[in-house]
């Protein structure tokens, strides 16, 4: 994970653009912030980090002999980590207005993107299949009943390549009422209430190719492994919360805490499938991959309860009348999400492997598990009031 220095470094050019685009030539305050129109908005660039997708081993490395299994501790190459948790930017824009001239009851809107972040490994052995290469999994086959491995590359006998993916994609917004509870000279307290929507996206796919170059199979025979594991998070919520700003001269510190109740609706879509090429012939293709089988692939979804605060606290320096510059800090947190690599079995029985017929223990098996999930992080942008 980097931490946000670059942001923090940033921060100062950055403010002293948007004076000038945004916001034009600085005037002397003219008015209090809280003597505002009767519309508002505001444009933040956000640099936030996420919770992040936790993997097992997926990719592991050893000497010939041991085979990559987890139980001989191998070289893990992808896997066995957080993805996804870095610090990236984001945006968010906020428009908004007062209903009624005496400006106690107004509506205002939000919507906000976190970006897209993905962590993708490529690996391939050279054409004598070394290094050797595999995919771990605790086989259940009850004439195995141990730490196991799919070998994709391995000298004198195949040469492959590992390529696996993971993305991470969440986006959303609200629709609320305010209605002013407390405005004095130079503090304004509000009660915020609607409904709010949250789109959580985690997917991991896992591709092998491999070549014979030796051993059981013909010289030239092609097999390929493809997994994918797809979750996703809808939230629907009622979030009831307050505002509270706060000024002194051309400065405003302003807050908001809501928390949002409602149902997460949870999709997980787990697909797999394996091919055979020999030398001379036709490629056959089976159903299933290695973590992706038959006994735990198709689609699956689930309503549950959940809920979703959000807290944010933003300085403002008001540089005209009617355009402020900001620089806050806000995290957002939900408590029911499914996540892809909470989806992976590592037991698999191993006899389904190529499209064999499935004996013994039925695994991988089903699973919709989920966990708790969250974003933080800056903001940076310019408030408008018009």
């Amino acid at each position: 994970m980097r931490p946000p220095v670059a942001a923090l470094i940033t921060l100062g050019a950055t403010l002293s653009t948007l004076q000038t685009a945004v916001c034009g030539q600085a005037e002397p305050p003219a008015t209090s912030p809280l003597a505002s129109p009767r519309f508002w908005g505001g444009l933040e660039f956000l640099y936030m980090t996420r919770k992040g997708s936790e993997l097992p081993p997926l990719v592991t490395s050893s000497p010939p002999g041991t085979n990559g299994v987890m139980s001989s501790s191998p070289s893990v190459l992808f896997g066995n980590e957080r993805v996804n948790d870095d610090w990236n930017p984001a945006f968010r824009i906020t428009l908004g207005g007062w209903l009624d001239n005496q400006q106690k009851v107004g509506l205002f809107g939000r919507f906000f993107h976190l970006g897209e972040e993905t962590q993708r490994f490529t690996t391939s052995s050279d054409a004598s299949g070394s290094p050797l290469l595999a995919r771990p999994f605790y086989n259940t086959d009850l004439a195995v009943h141990a730490e196991d491995a799919l070998i994709v590359a391995s000298p004198g006998v195949r040469s492959g390549t590992m390529t696996d993916e993971a993305n991470s994609n969440i986006f959303g917004g609200d629709l609320m009422l305010r209605y002013n509870w407390m405005h004095e000279s130079n503090l304004s307290v509000d009660f915020i209430g609607g409904y709010q929507y949250t789109r959580i996206e985690d997917d991991l796919s896992m591709h092998s190719n491999s070549v014979s170059i030796g051993g059981l199979y013909p010289t030239g025979t092609r097999m390929t492994f493809d997994d994918k594991f797809d979750t996703h998070n809808d939230f629907h919520g009622i979030p009831l919360g307050m505002m509270l700003e706060y000024v002194q001269g051309p400065w405003t510190i302003s807050a908001m805490g809501k928390v949002g109740l409602g149902v997460m609706h949870q999709s997980v879509s787990i697909h797999g499938s394996s091919s055979m090429t020999p030398p001379a012939g036709s490629s056959t293709t089976y159903p299933g991959g290695v973590y992706a089988q038959p006994t735990n692939s198709g689609n699956r979804s689930s309503n549950n309860f959940a809920w979703m605060p959000e807290v944010g606290v933003t300085l403002g320096y008001q540089v005209t009348p009617s355009c402020s510059l900001t620089l806050g800090y806000s995290v957002m947190y939900w408590s029911n999400v499914v996540l892809a690599g909470d989806q992976i079995d590592r037991g698999v029985n191993g006899s389904q492997l190529l499209g064999g017929t499935l004996s013994g223990p039925v695994r991988p098996a089903a699973s919709s598990n989920d966990t708790s999930y969250w974003v933080h992080g800056l903001q940076v942008g310019a408030s408008f009031r018009f």
